[in-house]
C-alpha cells in the first residue's frame, strides 16, 4: 500500500509541475495543398476528388475544399464578398435553415446528419483567401459531439492558408 501511495504522489507531483502536459494528446501541424492545421497527431491523408484536403482517423475527419472566387462569380460572389456572404450562400445551397455563428474570429455553423443509418455531428468553418473561399469540415459520431465540438473550434483557429 505504501508503494501505491508513493507512486501516486510522484505522479501527482509530475502532473502539477508539468501543467498536466503528461495527460495531453500530442498535436501535429499538417500541411497539405495550401492548408496548414494543428490538431491531434495520428491523422491519415486520404485521396478524395471532392476535397482539396481530406484527413481522417478512427474518431473524426477533417476536410477542406478550396473554391475559386472566379468560379464563384457565377453565383454572385466576387473579391468584395465576405466570409459571411459565402457562408450564407453555402447554407442556402444546402437547404440548411441555420444562422452562421461569428465568434472568436471564426465564421461557422454546426449540424447533425444521418448517413447510412449512423448519426454524425459536423462543424463547418469558412475562410477567405486572396483568390478563394474555403469550406472546412470536421465530423465525428454524434455520440462523441461533447468530446470533439470544442476541439474542432480550437483546431479551426489554427488553420492558415498559403
Amino acid at each position: 500500500m505504501k508503494k501505491v501511495i508513493k507512486y501516486l504522489s510522484v505522479f501527482l507531483i509530475l502532473v502539477l509541475v508539468t501543467g498536466c502536459s503528461l495527460l495531453e494528446t500530442k498535436t501535429k501541424e499538417y500541411s497539405l495543398n495550401g492548408v496548414h492545421i494543428t490538431m491531434e497527431d495520428g491523422m491519415k491523408e486520404e485521396k478524395d476528388e471532392d476535397y482539396t484536403v481530406f484527413l481522417s482517423n478512427d474518431n473524426y475527419i477533417f476536410s477542406a475544399l478550396k473554391e475559386s472566387i472566379t468560379i464563384l462569380s457565377s453565383v454572385g460572389l466576387d473579391e468584395n464578398s465576405t466570409v459571411l456572404d459565402y457562408t450564407k450562400l453555402v447554407l442556402k445551397a444546402n437547404d440548411f435553415n441555420k444562422t452562421p455563428i461569428e465568434k472568436d474570429g471564426l465564421t461557422y455553423y454546426t449540424y447533425d446528419s444521418t448517413v447510412e443509418g449512423t448519426k454524425f455531428f459536423y462543424s463547418t468553418f469558412t475562410y477567405k483567401t486572396e483568390d478563394a473561399f474555403w469550406l472546412v469540415n470536421f465530423a465525428c459520431l454524434y455520440k462523441d459531439k461533447s468530446k470533439y465540438e470544442s476541439k474542432f473550434i480550437k483546431w479551426a483557429k489554427t488553420i492558415q492558408f498559403d
